[in-house]
């Protein structure tokens, strides 16, 4: 089929009747208008087929079929698909009037090698209350594999997708996180850090498939490494390490690193496959801390005497308290004792830190700083902010941060501040944000503009001693008269 379209977007849909008119209403509305709306309907047995025969919109196809559940229903929504860029969101999430206005974009600007664009998404509840900002999304095979990186706002190329292949249909629950791992196995990322979409998070229903999202993962893990007997290529996974000017340094500590993010991994780790990784960074370089890391990972997968036997073979050359204690635990298979023995870990930021062309390296990585953190602080400001008293010690706190060298971390709150007031607030909640983000702006960039706005709020709110507290103290902290 000839594409007489920029975008295809596919919106599968089972039984979500009452979140379907918005959906639709949030695609219809968006700025960016060269798209198709493709809307699958997985045999829904509520009120949406007949929503469905009420729309009369040349941007939208619509495909009825027997429920075959999400997978099939991607695939049979793409089949019909003329874009040159393919998308898919769900019934209950809400997508920004700008969404595919900035992916489309990324897209269009980014080099020829990059085909897959993604956003920060925020979280949502049933009634529309903000939960969350995500910021923390990484597109490299090592997060996609052990930290299973979910992703909730995505465009990537029609002619990537084709080569994958489909969404595979045995592995519900985690069909895309598959589908994100094929990608990266054969294409860059490109991330545009705003927050353009904003998911539902339904807790019942996540708890209620927990067991089967853990199952479906161990299928993405599995899958991935039989295409490779079941054996990492570390190369494959940092392929920054040949431009290494210390590549055999590089690929060790890329080995331990890897062998840290397994350790942690949410719901699968393929410990066998990970200590033929640990084995090989011994034979490199000897660090008999690797040697308790192997002990860990067998022991995960209840192999005391394989960990013995790893034991013993280093304890030949190794006469160290360390190997003599492993020893002794592994003999008496001591989970406790062994507990205490703690698993080198390894920091990510060393990655290509010695080649010329890092940047482009850590384009897929995204090295970020824990949004958790500034999360806290803005959380906690709120919550000594929500009784609307005047609390001074707040704001001398952010003006020590402008002074200090903590400097990132103001306008890292600034930024948060922001990505929160874009999506749905209580008025309470979005006051508070409006006058922490003021004060932030007053000493972080233009004094003059945050103060301008604390005026504005002041007017609006003039019985509330929150606002008149933080413009007062702004004025005489940085002695500026506001007319």
């Amino acid at each position: 089929m000839t594409a007489t379209v920029k975008v295809s977007v596919v919106l599968p849909t089972y039984n979500q009747s009452h979140f379907l008119p918005e959906a639709i209403d949030t695609l219809l509305k968006q700025t960016y208008q060269d798209f198709e709306l493709i809307i699958v309907n997985d045999g829904s047995k509520d009120q949406t087929a007949e929503i469905l025969k009420t729309i009369a919109n040349p941007k939208i196809k619509i495909i009825n079929q027997a429920n075959q559940g999400l997978p099939t229903a991607l695939n049979n929504g793409f089949a019909a698909a003329a874009g040159q860029y393919w998308t898919w969101t769900s019934t209950d999430n809400v997508v920004s009037p700008n969404w595919l206005e900035e992916l489309v974009k990324a897209l269009d600007n980014a080099a020829s090698d990059v085909g897959y664009a993604f956003s920060y998404y925020a979280g949502i509840d049933a009634t529309d209350k903000f939960l969350f900002v995500n910021r923390d999304i990484r597109f490299d095979l090592p997060h996609l594999l052990f930290c299973n990186a979910g992703n909730a706002s995505f465009l990537y190329r029609a002619e990537l997708a084709r080569k994958v292949g489909p969404y595979d249909a045995n592995l519900v629950y985690a069909e895309d996180l598959d589908m994100w791992v094929r990608m990266a196995d054969c294409t860059k990322a490109i991330a545009v850090p705003t927050v353009l979409y904003y998911y539902r998070v339904h807790h019942d229903a996540m708890s209620a498939q927990q067991e089967k999202v853990k199952n479906a993962t161990r299928g993405v893990v599995d899958k991935y490494l039989a295409k490779y007997q079941n054996k990492f290529d570390i190369e494959r996974l940092f392929p920054h390490i040949t431009l290494s000017a210390n590549p055999a340094n590089e690929r060790w500590r890329a080995r331990v690193w890897l062998s840290t993010l397994s350790a942690g991994a949410h719901f699968y780790c393929p410990a066998n496959a990970i200590i033929d990784q640990l084995m090989m960074a011994l034979n490199e370089s000897y660090d008999s801390g690797l040697v308790a890391n192997i002990v860990h990972l067998y022991v995960k997968i209840n192999q005391w005497q394989k960990a013995a036997e790893i034991v013993q073979q280093y304890c030949q050359a190794d006469k160290s308290e360390l190997l003599q204690t492993l020893a002794v635990i592994t003999t008496q298979e001591d989970s406790e004792a062994l507990q205490k023995i703690p698993f080198v870990t390894l920091d990510e930021t060393f990655l290509a830190k010695d080649c010329p062309q890092r940047r482009e390296i850590l384009r897929n990585f995204t090295i970020l700083d824990n949004p958790l953190t500034v999360e806290n602080v803005v959380v906690d400001l709120i919550n000594q902010l929500e009784d609307f008293q005047d609390h001074p010690q707040i704001w001398q706190k952010i003006a020590e941060l402008s002074s200090s060298e903590d400097n990132a971390l103001l306008l890292m709150i600034r930024e948060y501040i922001t990505a929160l007031l874009a999506v749905p607030q209580t008025t309470e909640v979005s006051l508070l944000l409006k006058i922490l983000e003021a004060v932030c702006q007053a000493y972080d960039e233009n004094a003059e503009n945050g103060i301008q706005k604390l005026k504005q709020l002041h007017c609006e709110h003039p019985e509330l001693l929150v606002v008149s507290g933080a413009y007062h103290f702004i004025q005489r902290d940085l002695k500026i008269v506001v007319d």
